[in-house]
């Protein structure tokens, strides 16, 4: 998404728990967040002087991950 996003021109903001493994990010600025967590959240959508005109959110199941996620919490979107 980032990529695509690239092409056409968009500055992108990326959001993840951990640095990526295989490849380092294109985006234009990368935040490393647990967006579990409400002030991660606002964090990832805050800008200085601007606002965001689309987020993406492209979290997906990992398998055994989920056992790490507590049953009741509230989760964020990621932000691109």
């Amino acid at each position: 998404m980032v990529k695509k996003l690239k092409r056409e021109g968009y500055w992108v903001r990326g959001v993840d728990i951990k640095e990526h493994e295989f490849a380092p990010t294109q985006a234009d600025e990368f935040l490393l967040l647990d967006l579990r967590h409400p002030e991660s959240c606002w964090e990832a959508l805050t800008l200085k002087d601007s606002s965001f005109d689309e987020v993406y959110q492209l979290a997906a199941d990992m398998g055994e991950w989920s056992s790490f996620t507590p049953p009741n919490a509230t989760l964020c979107t990621t932000v691109l």
